[in-house]
């Protein structure tokens, strides 16, 4: 236990962690295969975070395949938020691929812990044997306290990613406002005292004040972009990112890039992921200049 707890103490990274974890329980519950699987985000399915697997057999289960709650093995454990025992005659009785897998392989019983921080359910701990009756209630007590463990810093490490991701997209947000600052000028205010101007600022601020999509129409130089900041700085949104693109000047294979972003390989050139100019402008406003020219 406790050199468990010095492994998850040092690191965030579940992925170098999960060797050791693995390595210190096959030292005391002398298992044959063990496999630690985390909820997805609806709760719906388990993914195979990792898979001790058995020796000179292919794995039971892939590493990273997703598998609906309901036809998972430990599906009980987690309802029930307490240790499960199965045996041959369990693996039987669920006749499902999983189960007559893990059957014929010679497995003869499985114990699924579960894993809980608080009352959030993350995933669940499962160890099985080729030997009957392989558990014992000593090995309960010791999986049920490397399970708090293990939930612990699953959560840990899902609170660090998502305060990272975050401060990457802070990180992006800053580069581009800093770009659109030394890209142009920025005019703050429209003067004049037409009665055209004051008509169309009349209507700015009905606009601004609703989350209606607006067409600003001109010539060039007539002031489209500033109507737009206008509009903006009389809305709900006006403490909220402004953000311009240009879709004259976006190649049109770019195009979906710019808005909707991308993650990392998902084409030649994608080396990092990259935030869209729609999640930039999420509660605020997306200015599309020259929209016309966007592609059908």
């Amino acid at each position: 236990m406790v050199a468990i707890s010095q492994e998850l103490s040092s690191s965030l990274d579940l992925g170098h962690l999960t060797p050791i974890i693995f390595a210190n329980l096959r030292r005391i519950t002398n298992y044959d295969y063990a496999v630690l699987a985390l909820l997805e985000a609806e709760g719906r399915s388990l993914r195979m975070h990792a898979v001790d697997p058995l020796p000179s057999c292919e794995p039971l289960v892939a590493e990273g395949r997703t598998i609906p709650l309901e036809q998972a093995i430990s599906a009980q454990a987690i309802a029930t938020r307490n240790i499960t025992y199965l045996s041959q005659e369990d693996l039987d009785r669920m006749n499902t691929a999983l189960a007559n897998k893990i059957r014929g392989a010679g497995v003869q019983s499985i114990c699924c812990v579960p894993l809980f921080s608080g009352n959030q359910a993350l995933g669940t701990l499962s160890c099985g044997s080729q030997r009957e009756n392989a558990f014992r209630p000593q090995d309960a007590e010791y999986l049920l306290q490397v399970a708090s463990q293990l939930a612990a810093a699953i959560h840990n490490a899902r609170a660090y990613r998502e305060i990272d991701q975050l401060k990457d997209r802070l990180a992006q947000e800053k580069r581009y406002l800093e770009n659109e600052i030394r890209s142009e000028l920025r005019i703050d205010e429209i003067v004049g005292n037409s009665s055209a101007l004051k008509r169309v600022l009349e209507h700015a601020a009905i606009v601004g004040d609703t989350d209606s999509t607006v067409l600003i129409t001109g010539e060039t130089g007539t002031g489209k972009e500033q109507v737009a900041r206008a509009i903006h700085s009389m809305s709900r949104r006006k403490d909220r990112n402004f953000i311009k693109l240009n879709c004259a000047a976006i190649p049109t294979g770019l195009l979906e890039s710019e808005l909707f972003g991308h993650e990392k390989g998902a084409f030649t050139g994608a080396v990092s992921p990259k935030v869209g100019r729609l999640e930039l402008a999420d509660k605020g406003t997306l200015f599309l200049d020259e929209v016309e020219d966007i592609p059908l």
